[in-house]
């Protein structure tokens, strides 16, 4: 079940991401737009984000293939399942 108290729109998922990623310009190529999709996938509940990355890329026209937006999908869902790994020291 989605915990509600976190949704946001992808409006606001967009602002964040052309802020954090792209510093606060628009997204112009289709690497900017991956970049955004990336940090779309990494910020969105694991239960709806394949889903939720291809409506949102169909939303805002994104030049990127539905295989793209499943390749990405698909990295941050294994990123996030592996376990945390503590810095080695040198």
């Amino acid at each position: 079940m989605v915990d509600k108290r976190n949704l946001v729109s992808p409006k606001m998922l967009l602002q964040e991401a052309k802020k954090q990623m792209l510093n606060n310009c628009e997204p112009n190529t289709k690497d900017d737009w991956m970049t955004v999709l990336n940090f779309m996938a990494a910020n969105i509940a694991p239960e709806v984000q394949p889903s939720a990355l291809k409506v949102i890329a169909m939303i805002y026209q994104m030049p990127v293939s539905p295989e793209e937006v499943e390749t990405i999908s698909m990295f941050q869902m294994n990123l996030s399942k592996e376990p945390a790994t503590a810095a080695k020291s040198t």
